[in-house]
């Protein structure tokens, strides 16, 4: 019995290596401007805001003159 094989065409082939290639240029963009985002987040202290708890677990901003 003699064995078939099924070969896609290189047009589809080519096709599924250009969405990879466009897929991993996209992913590797976002990641950049993730870096560029907490670079930013970093330099800008209204972005992060620190929180001090109390023995009673509500919390309250740092620096708001109660001890």
């Amino acid at each position: 019995m003699a064995q078939t094989t099924y070969q896609r065409p290189q047009r589809s082939m080519e096709v599924a290596g250009g969405l990879v290639a466009f897929g991993a240029v996209m992913l590797v963009i976002g990641g950049i401007l993730d870096i560029f985002r907490g670079i930013m987040a970093l330099g800008d202290d209204a972005i992060i805001v620190s929180r001090r708890t109390t023995c009673s677990g509500s919390t309250r901003p740092a620096g708001d003159g109660f001890t």
